[in-house]
């Protein structure tokens, strides 16, 4: 039997929504009980690394012990309430944003990293070590047959759908939070607060993106000030991106391909119909093959949570010239069953295929940690 695309899936899910009765859900509100979940120092291919993570809001943010001067730090959990969750061995304080609290505001290094459902990390990546320091060895990265022009394995290569079958959203519109008790807003009020939200922040700026909202949609062009990015969510695999669209001296904006490889997201550019992997951050196919794109830093956390962000928040309206009920999901219960829609390279059985863990990767090497791995001790 033939698969669905994911424009027949839109279509079939629309249609059952539809039908169903919608109810009111009070305003979001803070959730100020939120149990603060725990901070991780590691290391990754020797580089010194520290985690927070709180499975309860969803929210995890990873950085190397360094600042941007290259001065090293120890840390622990802060007995401070979020976001001042960082204690460093001088007893200063830094924000889950990787921020100085006290002393002139220096920012600790970045790292690779990213949140989504576990088969995706066995799938992409060569070498997984978990935090119990097992490993798992993907021994389809030593059977690649490449084709000249793409540069992964064309076998898992699949189509979803028909290429901007799915519209990105180039114009993004935004509401402003103006309150920090409620969201006065009907989508907003109407969300449970369990629901996951993508976060970009850029200076004091915060632009939040309902993932209820990315799925029908999976990309937003968006800027914040100076800065040109494009935000891409891949309901497959639940996975969120943010590249910094300004490069080789022109502005570029990105397009849903169509095309998926490992059931992930692959987008492309519409001044060079080049082809990218979302987790690779890289072109794939096209006349920018090869190229690598810089990434700007992504959070995650539920609708309850959003009021406890710091800074300016602007929230990615409904509002977005195509007539969606955003109400409900395009996919259903997808993200709730053992459901992958298309095969995998390699696949590991020893978590289930959608639980939600962090992956954190330096060169060849990930470490992948379960939201377990930050209750408190």
């Amino acid at each position: 039997m033939k698969k669905l695309s994911i424009v027949a899936i839109l279509i079939l899910n629309l249609f059952w929504l539809g039908c169903k009765e919608k109810t009111e859900v009070s305003p979001i509100k803070v959730n100020s009980t939120a149990v603060f979940e725990g901070v991780i120092s590691d290391e990754i291919n020797g580089i010194p690394i520290v985690i927070y993570g709180n499975k309860n809001t969803g929210f995890f943010s990873v950085f190397k012990r360094m600042d941007e001067n290259g001065n090293s730090y120890e840390f622990e959990r802060s007995e401070f309430p979020f976001p001042n969750v960082f204690k460093d061995q001088d007893g200063n304080t830094w924000s889950a944003f990787g921020i100085e609290s006290e002393n002139g505001g220096m920012k600790l290094q970045e790292i690779n990293n990213l949140v989504g459902y576990w088969f995706i990390f066995p799938s992409f990546h060569k070498r997984i070590v978990l935090k119990d320091g097992s490993e798992i060895f993907n021994p389809s990265f030593e059977n690649i047959n490449l084709a000249d022009d793409w540069l992964i394995d064309k076998k898992f290569i699949f189509s979803g759908s028909i290429k901007d079958g799915i519209k990105s959203i180039d114009k993004p519109n935004f509401i402003e939070a103006t309150s920090k008790e409620f969201i006065d807003d009907n989508f907003y009020k109407s969300l449970s607060g369990e629901e996951l939200v993508t976060a970009v922040q850029i200076g004091n700026e915060i632009h939040i993106y309902p993932q209820r909202i990315l799925e029908y949609h999976e990309i937003v062009n968006d800027k914040i000030g100076d800065q040109y990015f494009t935000l891409s969510f891949c309901p497959f695999t639940g996975t969120s991106r943010a590249w910094n669209r300004e490069f080789d001296g022109k502005i570029h904006e990105f397009g849903v391909s169509g095309l998926l490889y490992n059931n992930n997201l692959i987008l492309y550019d519409r001044l060079t119909d080049s082809h990218w992997s979302q987790i690779f951050d890289m072109s794939v196919n096209g006349s920018l093959i090869g190229k690598k794109i810089s990434t700007i830093q992504v959070w995650e956390t539920k609708v309850a949570d959003i009021l406890s962000l710091e800074g300016r928040l602007k929230l990615l309206s409904t509002n977005t010239g195509i007539k969606y009920d955003y109400q409900y999901s395009v996919y259903g219960d997808y993200k709730n069953s053992d459901r992958i829609s298309f095969p995998l390279s390699f696949s590991d059985d020893r978590f289930q295929s959608k639980e939600r863990v962090l992956g954190v990767t330096e060169g060849d090497l990930t470490k992948v940690y379960r939201f377990g791995d930050f209750d408190p001790k």
